[in-house]
């Protein structure tokens, strides 16, 4: 995503995405694991990579502790 106004580059990437493989099994944000499900506004601001490992069946745990829920 190009950047616009005060906003950087965002890279997304899940490089084996595919029929098969639709869950998400980890993430991580500029090359640190990131264990919750959402992303704050602050990574528009400043930019950064999202990266998501993804696999053919669901990972349960990933993204369940409570205290990764926005507050």
């Amino acid at each position: 995503i190009a950047g616009a106004g005060d906003r950087e580059e965002i890279t997304i990437d899940a490089p084996q995405a595919s029929r098969a493989n639709l869950y998400v099994d980890s993430v991580s944000l500029d090359g640190a694991k990131h264990e919750s499900s959402w992303v704050d506004g602050s990574l528009v601001r400043r930019g950064g990579s999202l990266s998501f490992e993804v696999s053919d069946r669901a990972n349960t745990g990933w993204a369940t502790d409570p205290g990764t829920l926005p507050h």
